[in-house]
């Protein structure tokens, strides 16, 4: 654990744990709980906009 930074020494204990908890439990198909995704927004740049990152 000498090169692991922020979450990465939980999240390795957490991903070891589950593994193990989860080895006899058969696997199954995701299906979605009738949560909906937004579209990703459309980023739109306006003409003043250019001019402050040329400079």
């Amino acid at each position: 654990m000498n090169r692991m930074y922020g979450s990465g020494a939980p999240l390795s204990i957490w991903h070891d744990f589950m593994v193990n908890a989860l080895a006899s439990t058969p696997r199954t198909g995701f299906s979605n709980p009738g949560v909906a995704v937004p579209p990703e927004p459309e980023i739109k740049q306006d003409d003043k906009d250019k001019d402050k990152r040329q400079g």
